[in-house]
């Protein structure tokens, strides 16, 4: 069973519980939580216009899945009081502007039209995978973290003068090629593993602290990098299987304590 509305979706006062059931929703147009509350359990919602939690409103996501989709024209998701768990952005011609940080305790999936953090440079952190399918993300010079996964098998990334932190305590995984502006990851122990094949660019600023840096597959398949930027910190680093002399790519100048792990080229480690 469903729940469709063709115009707004508007919560004042009380509760809309999709319940254990996790009935779904359908909202044509805007949904607006300036009072009350929206609990969402594992249901999953469509959404067609702009988003606004504001007031005395409040939104629990619980494990469901938002995807804007429908329509055309520009909106706006507004979210600095609730936290989406997924999110998907997938409608062709479309445009969505955060009016505020973006939050998701789950995956950001973009299939199609374009999710920007506009001039304002609002942030996105989003605690699980990020897939770039279609569409189009576009960061400006806003700041994004990323605790889980990041593939790009299609679409567009436009980074901007951005900055993306992986920041999850284990493995994440890079894959399909993609060019960004800043690169970071900080979190010791950390392992940052390359899909064998592809590259990643860097056009401004790289730093790697006490992390690993690896190709996903087997000792001996070739991963790629290409910084062409200004400003790279390299300390406390495991790499293997890097290629970075790609494309007139700099060497990636890793400090005298960083580990050659074997099979790395335009790399050095404390010279």
């Amino acid at each position: 069973d469903q729940f469709s509305s063709s115009g707004n979706f508007t919560v004042t006062q009380g509760t809309v519980n999709t319940t254990a059931n996790n009935y779904g929703i359908y909202v044509g147009s805007d949904v607006v939580i300036n009072g009350g509350g929206l609990v969402l359990n594992s249901t999953t919602m469509t959404v067609a216009g702009s988003w606004e939690v504001s007031g005395g409103g409040y939104f629990n996501a619980g494990t469901s899945t938002v995807t804007f989709s429908g329509g055309s024209g520009t909106k706006i998701i507004t979210s600095s009081l609730g936290r989406f768990a997924h999110v998907v952005v997938n409608q062709a011609g479309k445009t969505w502007n955060l009016g505020s940080g973006l939050n998701l305790d789950g995956n950001l999936t973009l299939t199609n039209g374009t999710l920007n953090t506009t001039s304002n440079n609002y942030f996105i952190s989003v605690a699980s995978d990020v897939l770039i399918n279609g569409g189009t993300l576009n960061l400006n010079s806003s700041s994004m973290t990323a605790r889980g996964n990041w593939t790009r098998s299609a679409g567009t990334f436009t980074a901007g003068t951005s900055t993306v932190t992986f920041n999850k305590n284990g493995i994440q995984r890079l894959s399909g090629s993609t060019t960004f502006y800043g690169l970071c990851a900080l979190t010791s122990g950390a392992t940052l593993q390359f899909t064998a094949g592809t590259t990643q660019y860097v056009t401004n600023m790289a730093e790697f602290r006490d992390v690993s840096l690896i190709s996903a597959g087997a000792p001996g398949a070739t991963w790629y990098f290409c910084y062409t930027g200004s400003s790279q910190t390299l300390s406390g680093l495991q790499v293997r299987d890097s290629n970075a002399g790609i494309l007139g790519g700099q060497t990636m100048a890793a400090d005298a304590v960083s580990i050659d792990l074997g099979n790395n080229t335009n790399w050095s480690f404390g010279d």
